[in-house]
Order: C-alpha cells, then structure tokens, then sequence
C-alpha cells in the first residue's frame, strides 16, 4: 500500500518529457528494489542507490562530452554545469524547506526521489549532447 502511495504522489515530482516512457535500467532496478522492501526505510534506500547510479552516469556523460566537445564549446558547457549546479544545490534546499513540513512518512522519500530527478533529468540533458556530437 506504501509503494502505491508513494508512486501515485511522485507521479507530481517525476520530470516529464521526451522518452518518459521508457524506463531506464536504472529506474527498473530501482523499483525492484522497492517491491522486494516497500517500507519508508526501503523506499529510501532503492531511490539512493539509485541516485547513485545516476551521478555515475552524469560523471561518465562529463567525461565522454570533454573527451568530444571543441575546447570553445566545452566551455561553455562548463559554465552551463556550475551554473546547474548552482540551481541544483537551491532546489535542494528548497525541497528541505517544503518536504521537512509535510506530514507522514511517505514524504520522506519523495523528498528524496525528488533530489534524485534533478540528477537525472541533468544526465538525460548531457547525454543529449552527446547525441548532438554523434550527428556531426
């Protein structure tokens, strides 16, 4: 009943867009996750691991784009990256000061599944550009 509750309330935190329908490995094993433990602790955990996996992603998108990318272009793309994270750390805060105020458990991991969506929705965007770099 937990996992239901906690889907159908993340279903408003989820980014939206292109390709949302396809689940990732990463998404899939973290649902795994949940079925086999679908406790507040559990939830957590499966969204954290997965969060992880998702900062390896953008690390390994990082690399490839300054392995890729003109020197000029890279740049940019640097100043772009401390700028999201700039952005990054503040919805953070911004979620702390919202999600800290909600009553129930359930929130807890939404709280902690919406951090985890600002990570993945940002390597969904680079890893965009590496497409960009491919069709060159």
């Amino acid at each position: 009943m937990k996992k239901l509750l906690f889907i159908a309330a993340i279903a408003f935190v989820l980014p939206r867009g292109e390709g949302s329908e396809v689940k990732d490995p990463i998404d899939i094993a973290m649902d795994a996750a949940m079925d086999r433990n679908g406790s507040t602790a559990g939830m957590c955990e499966a969204t954290t691991a997965a969060h992880e996996k998702w900062e390896e992603r953008l690390n390994a998108a990082w690399a490839k784009l300054k392995r890729k990318m003109p020197a000029d272009e890279f740049a940019e793309l640097q100043k772009a990256q401390r700028a999201w994270i700039a952005y990054r750390d503040l919805q953070i805060k911004s979620y702390e000061a919202t999600y800290s105020k909600m009553d129930g458990t359930m929130w807890i991991p939404i709280s902690v599944s919406a951090v985890m969506n600002l990570t993945k929705e940002r390597v969904r965007n680079l890893e965009g550009f590496l497409g960009l770099l491919d069709e060159r």
